[in-house]
């Protein structure tokens, strides 16, 4: 056996072993037995119903390179999540999923368990980590009606245990970490706890419950050109078709069109950086030296290569690194 066969042997190893221990985590068993949990509230109501239906999800195309790790971004955080709990775990201020365990919230409409990631009894906060590709995107785009309610209704079970209290000082927030590893600040967003939303997650849940029990299709919350990029049901709810647009390059999915405006925001700064730096340099002609807070100003000669143009002069400025 050569080298390059004992590398495919390994990675499938590695590959097999991680998809084996993800369809036996809780979660992952909780979703195949069709029942709807804390993390289905808020985002696509016919993506609730068909998993309650037992729908046949699509099986992912198998690249080239051969079989992958299902749900990767998902495991990712999972792992962030196990991490946080590891450094968390000895704190007498902060309780972690498994000291808190799982809580109900009791709506009219049915009950809804899971486990809350932490519990900050000092500050009647309830906070739900979360984990995205950069978090300037997630940023910009504010708390989903998906993270709104699943926060909601674990603050619901932690009150219903004891953890927190509903007294009018109860929080509930998001912590956000960069699972690309480019932005190492998580981003923490907490609000005074709504209790008015009940009312709206359950009215969510009955829209659910009612296409189930009347053999309807539920709405569908998520924008088609998203679908294939979020949802295991895209061939059985949708046909696989990109069907509710007049134009077939429409840019629907939230997070792309907001991407659209970033880099449009970027480029007005990069003109106006520009025109900045045109403005500053005429003044700096020969200025080599350092500000009082700390930023140099340095002039190089550079020699061009021979026929192609004259030598010229560069101006650098940069901040002192301490």
């Amino acid at each position: 056996m050569n080298i390059e066969e004992i590398e495919t042997q390994v990675t499938n190893r590695l590959v097999d072993g991680l998809t084996t221990y993800d369809a036996n985590r809780d979660r992952s068993r909780q979703s195949a037995e069709g029942r709807l949990g804390m993390s289905d509230l808020g985002f696509c109501r016919n993506k609730a119903l068909l998993k309650l239906t037992g729908a046949p999800t699509d099986e992912p195309d198998e690249p080239e390179t051969g079989p992958e790790v299902p749900n990767w971004p998902a495991n990712v955080g999972t792992a962030v999540h196990s991490w946080i709990d590891e450094a968390f775990r000895d704190e007498t201020d902060v309780l972690i999923g498994e000291q808190i365990g799982r809580v109900t919230a009791e709506f009219d409409a049915a009950s809804i368990s899971g486990t809350p990631d932490l519990v900050l009894p000092e500050y009647n906060l309830l906070l739900d980590v979360k984990t995205k590709n950069r978090i300037e995107p997630a940023r910009r785009e504010g708390h989903s009606q998906n993270w709104v309610f699943q926060r909601h209704a674990y603050a619901l079970g932690c009150v219903a245990k004891g953890l927190l209290r509903d007294d009018g000082t109860l929080l509930v927030g998001n912590a956000v970490f960069d699972r690309s590893g480019k932005d190492k600040r998580p981003w923490v967003q907490i609000v005074s706890f709504d209790p008015t939303l009940t009312a709206q997650v359950n009215m969510w849940i009955e829209d659910v419950l009612y296409a189930y029990e009347h053999n309807e299709e539920a709405m569908k919350d998520v924008p088609v050109g998203m679908c294939p990029h979020v949802c295991d049901f895209f061939t059985t709810c949708r046909g696989g078709v990109m069907e509710d647009t007049h134009d077939p390059t429409l840019i629907t999915n939230p997070e792309e069109v907001n991407a659209v405006q970033m880099y449009l925001e970027g480029q007005k700064l990069a003109r106006e950086g520009k025109n900045l730096q045109s403005i500053a340099k005429p003044i700096l002609t020969g200025v080599n030296g350092a500000t009082p807070d700390g930023v140099q100003v340095r002039w190089t000669r550079v020699q061009a290569p021979e026929f192609t143009r004259s030598a010229y002069d560069k101006i650098e400025v940069r901040k002192i690194k301490r």
